[in-house]
């Protein structure tokens, strides 16, 4: 008791201590991670900001250069230059005006154009609208100026969210652009969906620039202003407010802080189910022990698991040995036990008296001798099983029993029970665990006991000559001759090395299975020349792959199919792992591997070499992954590569291009070029010019 609570204590201490640990690191983990996100976040904020500012300027860059070129392309300026008088100007007020509608309507944001002319002191607007310079100056600017040629150049006038952009025609007067400041702010969206942004007026606090996902009241909009955090909706946002640069305006940028702390709840969250786990586990422990465990233990004490019951078995069987051995010694005049002199008998090992020989004839002037072989697909012994068989059958039947060693044994009886000693070797095998087997082969009428051993043998191999079905337990034979081991066949042999050597493994397993699970069924006999032949090629494709053979031990007799194939599989899956685990890897280093070699002669068995895999299956993968055979695509490759040099600005000379893809005969390099391309080499590079010479040109074009 002492014992288990120690292991107890130990098992609290050390979740005790898995919890301190966890949360030190979370914490110093957490902490470092807080620390980067602040940083990070006015990071984002701030280039958001810029970002704004930039795209400001771009735009009001953009304007002036727009306005310049719609004035200059609609010939505005010379339509109402200084040459022309004021009744002209007149008369023409509508074309005028025509012409700024079209320079308001190629600009979005813009409300209102104007044209001011020296020679006539007259504004037009872009819907026919004159005025009077002074006019202008009052009722549109709603300032004073005493000359109209004071306006200053650029954006200037700002009233609620308009302003007036004015552009200097020099002699000629003023172009006016009343501009819309809330279309300005959003022409190009600058604002994108992963940030909330506004930007912001100065004098009334309105805003031209906004996201209605977000909108905010007077008081949350004074307080991002102000920096830090404020809450919408539930939401927590992080403020970084900044002035224009062209504008008189306020930038402000809102982040959304609980999508960027995510991760760290996420962090929090673990940490607190992981410490919950622990504790959880150290209750859990301790009502095991103290409700479940012991009580339990105190039930079950009175039994024992079937590992003990294994025990018990051969403790029981070593006593009755011994015990055999002890009457043995204490009367070595008298006779030998039965049991021990058919064991003698059956191993050859001594030589037993006349006197004991005699009575064995006596007793047995014929019999029939049954082996039996039990194993599991493990191949291991079952112990359990093969205690009970013997009760049954000693019980039942007047017997003898005899082991001859973990898995093999002999059953010597009367030939008039074979039927019903079949039956329960029948039943006994239904019964046992699935992945226990059961084989038996019967010698009958034998007369001779001086010569049980070599029926014994004889018995053995009508065992191997038991014709074994699929999923079926048990299986016997009886007074078999001995039958020619079937080979497999050469084409079959082939296939599983050449499987083997490529690493096919979604192949060569179900071709092991079929060979381990026939239809029709197989004798042990052949199953066990099938693993020697299979082993024979493993042991070929392993040599030609410079690996290694694993080791198996021989100490385990070879009875049951299940075990065999499972043997050899784990053989093939060890020892030649699937290729096809990353067939995109392998398609990438064969392109490679070919491109970087085209200069050299490429051939099947080069470039298999080259990948450890035979010129077979190297041919095949190319027709299955690639849709192509080895020679056409090889042939591709260096068309193409040809193809590339041809076209440089200084190509080589066609030999020196040919030797460049492999190919040391210039003549059957213009041939193969031709049939690839449909050109001669010479041919191509005139087309490939031509083809060039036109594409500058139309680009000329396009750019004048």
């Amino acid at each position: 008791m002492s014992s288990k609570r120690s292991i107890l204590n130990r098992v609290l201490y050390l979740n005790l201590t898995m919890a301190v640990v966890l949360t030190l690191v979370f914490l110093c983990t957490s902490g470092l991670y807080a620390r980067q996100l602040t940083r990070e976040r006015y990071n984002l904020a701030s280039t958001t900001l810029t970002k704004v500012n930039t795209d400001f300027q771009l735009e009001m860059n953009r304007l002036d250069s727009l306005l310049t070129l719609c004035l200059q392309d609609s010939s505005l300026v010379f339509s109402i230059s200084d040459r022309l008088d004021t009744s002209f100007f007149l008369d023409n007020a509508e074309d005028a005006a025509s012409r700024l509608s079209l320079i308001r309507q190629s600009l979005p944001y813009a409300k209102l154009v104007y044209l001011y002319t020296h020679n006539s002191d007259k504004v037009v607007r872009d819907n026919g609208s004159l005025y009077k310079g002074e006019d202008f100056s009052r009722i549109v600017l709603n300032k004073t100026v005493e000359d109209i040629s004071q306006l200053p150049d650029g954006l200037s006038f700002f009233q609620d969210s308009t302003a007036l952009y004015v552009k200097n025609l020099y002699s000629h007067g003023y172009v006016a652009v009343e501009l819309d400041l809330s279309k300005f702010a959003n022409i190009n969206k600058t604002i994108g969906d992963q940030f909330l942004g506004y930007v912001i007026q100065q004098k009334d606090g309105r805003c031209i620039l906004e996201n209605s996902s977000v909108p905010l009241s007077e008081e949350q909009l004074s307080a991002a202003l102000d920096g830090g955090l404020i809450g919408v909706n539930g939401t927590k946002y992080y403020c970084v407010s900044a002035p224009m640069n062209i504008l008189p305006y306020t930038g402000l940028v809102l982040i959304n802080n609980d999508a960027l702390m995510l991760p760290l709840h996420y962090m929090y969250l673990v940490m607190v189910i992981a410490f919950g786990v622990l504790l959880a586990s150290s209750l859990l422990l301790v009502l095991l022990n103290y409700k479940i465990y012991l009580p339990l233990r105190k039930f079950t004490s009175q039994f024992s698991d079937s590992r003990e019951n294994e025990i018990s078995i051969i403790e029981n069987e070593i006593h009755d040995l011994l015990s055999e051995i002890n009457t043995l010694s204490q009367h070595s005049k008298e006779q030998i036990p039965e049991k021990i002199a058919l064991h003698y008998l059956l191993c050859g090992g001594s030589q037993l008296d006349e006197e004991s020989l005699k009575l064995l004839e006596e007793k047995y002037p014929y019999y029939m001798i049954m082996a039996l072989a039990i194993q599991k697909d493990s191949g291991i012994e079952d112990l359990l099983f093969t205690s009970s068989l013997e009760k049954t059958l000693t019980s039942q039947f007047a017997l003898k029993f005899i082991s001859l060693d973990k898995f093999s044994f002999a059953v010597l009886a009367r030939p008039e029970d074979k039927e019903e000693i079949l039956a329960v070797l029948q039943e006994a095998a239904e019964e046992a665990s699935k992945t226990t087997r059961l084989f038996a082969g019967i010698r009958e009428y034998c007369t001779d006991i001086r010569e049980l051993q070599t029926e014994y043998r004889l018995a053995e191999n009508c065992l191997l000559s038991a014709q074994v079905l699929p999923m079926e337990n048990f299986a016997f034979q009886e007074n078999a001759a001995v039958l020619p081991r079937k080979r497999l066949g050469q084409e079959v042999q082939n296939r599983l090395f050449e499987y083997a050597r490529n690493g096919a493994l979604d192949q060569l397993l179900p071709e092991l299975k079929e060979i381990f699970y026939p239809a029709g069924g197989c004798s042990l006999s052949d199953f066990r020349f099938h693993y020697q032949e299979i082993w024979a090629v493993f042991e070929k494709a392993c040599l030609a792959k410079k690996k290694a053979m694993p080791h198996l031990s021989d100490e385990i007799p070879l009875y049951n199919p299940e075990y065999l194939y499972q043997q050899l599989a784990r053989i093939a899956t060890e020892s030649f792992p699937s290729r096809r685990e990353q067939p995109q890897n392998m398609q990438q280093c064969m392109v490679k591997y070919i491109a970087d070699h085209l200069s050299e002669p490429l051939t099947l068995d080069t470039v298999a070499e080259a990948f450890s895999i035979t010129p077979v299956y190297l041919s095949s993968w190319f027709k299955k992954n690639l849709g192509v055979n080895f020679l056409n695509y090889i042939s591709a490759a260096r068309m193409e590569r040809a193809s590339e040099l041809l076209c440089q600005p200084n190509p080589p000379k066609i030999y020196e291009v040919a030797l460049a893809v492999g190919i040391d005969n210039t003549a059957t390099f213009i041939r193969q070029f031709k049939k690839h391309t449909g050109l001669t080499p010479s041919q191509y590079q005139k087309e490939r010019m031509i083809q060039k010479q036109q594409g500058a040109l139309l680009t000329g074009k396009t750019l004048s």
